[in-house]
This record gives C-alpha cells, structure tokens and sequence, in this order.
C-alpha cells in the first residue's frame, strides 16, 4: 500500500505548487494509471511514489510505516526513456512485475 498524506511539492525554482494537498492510496498489488494533462503532476507524483524525489511537504507511506529508506519496491517507466528495445511494453512491464 501507497498513501499520500497531504503531500505538496514544488520545484526549487518556482514559486508555484506542482502538487498541493494531495491525499492518495494505492493498495498493495494494484496497478495504477495516472492520466492528465501536460504539467499536471502525473510525473511529479510517480517520483514520489518511486522515492526519486521527496515531499516538500505530507508524507508518503508505504505498507502503513514512514520510511526515510530510499529503496522501496515500485516498477516506474518513465516515458522519455525507452523500454528495452528487443521487448514489446507488456513484456517490459512483465519484468518489473517478476521482479527481474
């Protein structure tokens, strides 16, 4: 399980909330898409999740516990990267999801 708690973040350079006040849970072993408009904060949130970034404010929880820990167990593919180019994206996802 994924939970926001009242998470706000903004880039050092703005003065402007990317994401503000966001409450979210995602129960353990669920997929979850996150669709929006460009500049929304669907990358923003994924970081989050992934621990690629921290809150500015909030907390994010995993499994009921807070962890500063910066290893947690969430497959993220980031758009601008490319999946491994012999696999289609279902196979890709596969092997995030098989833990390889």
């Amino acid at each position: 399980m994924i939970r926001f708690s009242e998470v706000s973040y903004w880039h050092a350079d703005e003065k402007v909330f990317c994401l503000q006040d966001i409450i979210l849970e995602i129960p353990k072993g669920k997929f979850v898409a996150i669709i929006g408009q460009n500049g929304s904060g669907k990358t923003t949130v994924l970081k989050l999740a992934a621990k690629i970034i921290k809150p500015r404010k909030g907390q994010v929880i995993y499994n009921e516990t807070y962890t500063s820990s910066d290893k947690v167990q969430i497959g993220y593919i980031p758009q601008k990267l490319g999946l491994i180019k012999h696999l289609s994206v279902s196979e890709s996802l596969e092997l995030g999801y098989l833990g390889v």
